[in-house]
């Protein structure tokens, strides 16, 4: 789920040197050190030098800055390093120069802004290409322009806040030369008073920037920038010593993705077919959501009733499902001539990269021969949805995507967006929450899309989640543009259709195991006819809570890619009907060890993940639930020994997966039994549909798994002599 619509918008939205500060403000300093924490846990940390040189003659003023971000996204880490330089002119304050280098898991960025004459020209380019024509951005007087992450340009912020200290509220323009946009910060001062830093009081200047969200402390004497605090995202910036390098350095990666999460009150059958949902809802909104208008929440699908005051929302929402055919669509797909209000919906902007060469030739060829808009739409949206591949996003690049063909929502999202503008369909990026099985079911922040269709209006429409004719009821909209949400409660009080009963029934006398104790098996994985890797596994009696149980132990290595392997060693206990009791997994890939332990109790699973990330979840669990998870045949091999296949009779069943800790209601249809071969021996298996994981299984009469195959991954019993 996870659109970080805004790369963590502390991480990306500010961070500045004042175009015109004056002179005597500009003066070399020692390092300077700060603090990133999230949620009172070190995050990363920031450092700026400042110093001088002589350039043709004259003295130019040097910002050099650091900043350093590690943390984990549903258990996968994520590693930030920002590093820039800005040049100023200490006789006029102005910049110069100025330059950044965004290092990440997916690649190098780079942003490249040179000032002159009140104009900014801007370049962003990555790694290996060439800078290419820039973009010209008209600047205020007064402005100021505001880099990522760069805590300097923070103290001259504050410095030009400084210059305001007799009013209550004022207002500062700025650039942000990664969006080449021109905004403003709202400032509302308070009386000075004591603030702790670094486990001292000081005396401080505090300042709301009430339409970002963001509370800034400046000494009080000094003017020294010594704290920033972002409420929503529950983030602290802080003045430190240099230690905190080596403290953040050491650090383990803390997951920041689970506050956009929060669990359901309704575990939804098949949530992609609610059609109707009502629910009470308390959450805050960053990023774009801050500043949206209330009517953002009121759209042909959804109605909102209650309040909307600056990042809060709070009230009751209704959603229905409303289905476009198309049939009505007699726009013809053509360049459209649309009022003022719509052109922002047809021009470029920050990760929507409409203009951008790639975005429009692909645009084009995709939506060639289309005699609708509607059909031009449908064109674009099934292509983004059939080709980029989820993967958890550090940014929500249009052209990225494009590019990598992989991507989150928000990938999904702007680069369907990019695609529809730069064939002049009106388009644009909204998101709030939608029902995922992951955390055991919960509403997570998403971000998708809407379509002006002439007089229909806005359709919504997802490419993450392949839904276009209409969308499923659990999408609570809550924002427009590059925005998030951090959900405090969402209560579920109505829904339709209601749901089917989905419990597995559990055998009242387990079936006798068709496994044999103590004896090693082993199975072979095959891509395309080649093997890439195997499982191995034994079953042993045990006693549990004075019960008798089976301890499953799996040994799994695989070899992914020439540099890429995968291993693991699990161990599974469960009771004799094959529910679990405990689930411990040790994995090893790219070099990154996690660690996954689950104890099942009461209907409840209690999850512990640790190593690279670290994460803490207690997730309820329907009646009788098995365990099963990715490349672990071992679970399989003691579930499908404890169902009633049947053919043509589909068997549903419950199971919870630890790696996303999804509640996974599965069905397995079975054809009549066939006979297949194993091992050079013909055996007669159910042949099975598992949905909707979309794999198919082999399961023997007596309930022993044999094969298991996706696409063109097949996995299979080696039967020994």
């Amino acid at each position: 789920m996870q659109s970080k619509l805004r790369k963590h918008w502390w991480i990306s939205l500010g961070f500045a040197v004042s175009v015109f500060i004056h002179a005597s403000v500009v003066t070399a300093e020692p390092t300077k050190y700060f603090s990133i924490k999230m949620d009172e846990k070190l995050i990363g940390y920031g450092m700026v030098h400042q110093d001088s040189f002589d350039q043709d003659g004259r003295t130019v003023l040097r910002f050099k800055s650091q900043t350093s971000i590690k943390y984990a996204l549903l258990g996968q880490e994520r590693h930030t390093m920002l590093e820039s330089e800005t040049l100023i002119d200490p006789q006029t304050g102005q910049p110069l120069r100025y330059k950044m280098t965004d290092t990440s898991n997916e690649g190098v960025q780079h942003v490249e802004s040179e000032f002159a004459d009140s104009m900014a020209r801007t370049w962003g380019y990555r790694d290996g290409e060439t800078r290419g024509d820039a973009i010209e951005t008209k600047l205020p007087d007064g402005v100021v322009i505001l880099g990522n992450n760069n805590f300097g340009h923070w103290q001259l912020l504050i410095n030009a806040a400084m210059a305001h200290i007799g009013d209550d509220t004022f207002k500062l323009a700025v650039f942000l030369p990664a969006a080449t946009q021109v905004d403003s910060f709202e400032f509302d001062r308070e009386q000075p008073r004591d603030v702790s830093v670094g486990g001292q009081l000081r005396k401080c200047q505090v300042w709301n920037l009430t339409n970002v969200n963001m509370n800034a402390f400046a000494d009080a004497e000094s003017g020294e920038l010594v704290r920033l605090d972002v409420p929503a995202q529950k983030t602290t910036i802080e003045l430190a010593n240099a230690n905190v390098v080596k403290l953040a350095q050491r650090a383990q990666a803390e997951e920041v993705l689970a506050q956009h999460f929060i669990n359901s009150n309704v575990l939804f059958d098949d949530f992609l077919k609610v059609n109707q949902l009502k629910a009470d809802v308390d959450v805050k909104v960053i990023g774009s959501g801050i500043e949206n208008e209330p009517s953002v929440l009121n759209t042909s699908m959804q109605s909102f009733e209650g309040e909307k005051n600056g990042d809060h929302i709070i009230g009751e929402i209704r959603v229905h499902t409303v289905t476009f055919d198309g049939n009505s669509d007699s726009l013809a797909f053509a360049k459209v001539s649309l009022n003022r209000d719509r052109d922002v919906w047809l021009s470029p902007s920050v990760y929507i990269e409409s203009d951008h060469p790639a975005i429009v030739a692909k645009a084009q060829e995709l939506t060639k021969g289309s005699k609708t808009r509607w059909d031009a739409v449908l064109k674009i949206g099934q292509w983004v949805h059939r080709e980029i591949t989820y993967v958890i996003a550090d940014t929500p690049s249009a052209k990225l995507a494009l590019e990598t063909r992989k991507g989150d929502c928000g990938s999904h999202a702007t680069l369907m967006v990019a695609m529809l503008r730069a064939v002049d369909i009106p388009s644009r990026l909204v998101g709030g929450l939608v029902y995922t099985p992951v955390f055991g079911g919960s509403f997570g922040q998403h971000a998708w899309v809407e379509v002006h269709m002439g007089e229909s209006g806005w359709i919504a429409m997802d490419p993450t989640t392949g839904e276009f004719d209409q969308l499923s009821a659990t999408h609570l909209k809550f924002f427009e543009g590059l925005g998030g949400v951090i959900p405090e409660s969402v209560k579920v009080t109505e829904f339709e259709p209601p749901n089917r009963v989905a419990t597995t029934n559990v055998l009242a006398e387990a079936k006798p195991l068709p496994w044999k104790i103590g004896q090693e098996y082993k199975f072979k994985y095959s891509r395309g006819g080649k093997e890439f890797g195997t499982e191995i596994f034994t079953i042993n009696q045990v006693e549990k809570d004075e019960a008798d149980a089976y301890e499953l132990k799996a040994e799994v290595q695989l070899k992914i890619n020439l540099i890429a392997s995968l291993k693991t060693n699990t161990t599974i206990v469960v009771a004799p009907t094959a529910q679990p009791i405990s689930f411990t997994q040790d994995l090893l890939a790219l070099l990154q060890k996690v660690k996954i332990a689950c104890s099942f109790e009461d209907g409840v699973v209690k999850e512990e993940i640790s190593g690279t990330t670290n994460l803490s979840r207690e997730i309820k669990l329907p009646t009788g639930a098995y365990c099963f998870d990715n490349n672990f045949m071992g679970s399989w091999a003691l579930i499908c020994s404890q169902l009633d296949l049947v053919a043509d009779e589909p068997v549903q069943i419950q199971t919870f997966h630890p790696s996303t800790l999804q509640v996974i209601a599965l069905t397995f249809t079975a054809k009549s039994p066939a006979a297949i071969e194993i091992g050079g021996k013909q055996v007669d298996c159910f042949e099975c549909e598992v949905s909707p994981i979309k794999n198919t299984f082999w399961v023997s009469r007596d309930g022993r798994f044999l094969r298991a195959k996706q696409g063109d991954v097949v996995i299979e019993l080696v039967e020994e002599d």
